[in-house]
């Protein structure tokens, strides 16, 4: 068992959210579950978002003892402004939760700000608490974004920086003016040990037949190469189907998927959002994964070894195909993990490679998963936090766990 693991109750940390979609985040959600294993009580800061829970994806689910929910409402009057401490405005969308929030005494050992707006609103916290606090960087802003000059101001004040990769962690580093040697890698991966059991959800729900499944799993939007994989499933090997899995948040192209779906037999449209305990039964069900994301922009440009879902199905034993961006051939086909291809006209010969080499990508993702592993990743990361916290002063020990699961303030 290692130091931080065998110690008592510290103390108790604030994770930040600005994105609304905290359902389906899963850095936040295994940095929360990780940090109340090693025995800290954890708040779990986020907004309440109609649009957003009408898809299903707002609020997350927090089974575990010692995380609670704080849920910030998004009804309700006008706050004031939000000023931080050097007479700097912050932008109108964060002055209701620093309203909320702000004038508590609530005492905590450090603060994890995930994304520019997660950053924002935890260094306004932190500033008022006197206590330090952590970027967690998911998706990368362009230099020339209105918000970067804040974002790289407020960076610049954090104990250090966390995001997915090595090759994020340098573009970061770069557009935000860091010292390289202040961002480490949190793999966007997941608690808990390989699952190489087989389950047949997809096959339960949908008329499959006997075709092996090949899974889209997550956001159904074109830059996520949805159109791409409609567009030559034809030409795919007959043994495949293709399972859309995730939430259309767009509606014009949910016509257009709804359209494919009516027009093939071999297409099939999922969009049930399934509860924690249900999820990797999905990565289960299927044969091959798709991880894909167009390069419109510079975070996804640089999304090859980011995504949550690789892991996910690294996880399960199902090898993946992606598209050729950077980092994705790298952990791909240098890894023995599946297959990475440059355009979708090489999916169907892409698919033919994964059914000649199935056995043997499958074992290389179980053999491989231990290594990206959350907990394993994160264990040296909290030794580091902790270490950086007492020395800039922060007193663990205050306070003490919340009790039950899930507790909403």
């Amino acid at each position: 068992m290692s130091p931080a693991a065998a110690r008592p109750l510290l103390g108790r940390v604030g994770l930040v959210l600005a994105h609304p979609w905290a359902r389906i985040s899963t850095p936040p959600l295994m940095t929360a579950q990780f940090l109340a294993s090693r025995g800290y009580a954890v708040d779990v800061f986020v907004d309440q978002n109609a649009d957003m829970e009408a898809l299903g994806i707002n609020l997350p689910e927090m089974p575990c003892a010692g995380v609670a929910l704080r849920v910030c409402p998004q009804a309700g009057g006008e706050a004031p402004p939000a000023v931080l401490d050097d007479g700097t405005v912050l932008p109108k969308e964060h002055w209701r939760f620093v309203q909320r929030y702000g004038a508590e005494q609530c005492r905590y050992d450090w603060l994890i700000g995930f994304d520019p707006g997660g950053l924002i609103r935890a260094a306004a916290l932190a500033r008022r608490w006197g206590v330090p606090y952590v970027y967690h960087s998911l998706e990368i802003d362009a230099a020339d974004h209105p918000g970067k000059p804040l974002e790289r101001r407020l960076n610049a004040g954090a104990l250090f920086s966390l995001t997915q990769d090595s090759l994020r962690a340098d573009l970061l580093a770069r557009l935000n003016g860091l010292d390289p040697a202040s961002v480490h890698v949190s793999t966007n991966s997941s608690i808990g040990p390989v699952l190489p059991g087989r389950k047949r959800w997809f096959h339960e729900r949908f008329p499959i037949g006997d075709r092996r499944v090949v899974l889209a799993i997550g956001t159904l939007l074109p830059f996520a190469g949805i159109r791409g994989f409609i567009e030559t499933f034809a030409d795919w090997p007959k043994e495949y189907a293709l399972v859309l899995h995730g939430w259309l948040p767009d509606p014009e192209f949910r016509s257009y998927v709804l359209g494919a779906v009516r027009g093939h037999d071999g297409i099939f449209l999922s969009s049930d959002i399934v509860g924690l305990d249900q999820k990797f039964e999905l990565f289960q069900s299927a044969d091959v994964g798709l991880v894909f994301f167009e390069p419109r922009d510079v975070n996804l440009a640089n999304a090859g070894a980011s995504a949550g879902k690789f892991y996910d199905f690294m996880r399960c034993g199902v090898p993946c195909i992606g598209n050729d961006i950077p980092g994705m051939r790298e952990l791909l086909e240098g890894c023995g993990l599946g297959v990475a291809i440059s355009g979708y006209a090489q999916l169907p010969q892409a698919l033919t490679e994964v059914s000649a080499r199935r056995a043997d990508l499958r074992a290389r993702c179980l053999e491989l998963f231990p290594s990206f592993e959350f907990s394993g990743v994160y264990e040296p990361i909290l030794a580091m936090t902790e270490r950086l916290a007492l020395r800039a002063g922060a007193s663990p020990g205050r306070e003490s766990p919340v009790s039950g699961a899930c507790a909403r303030a």
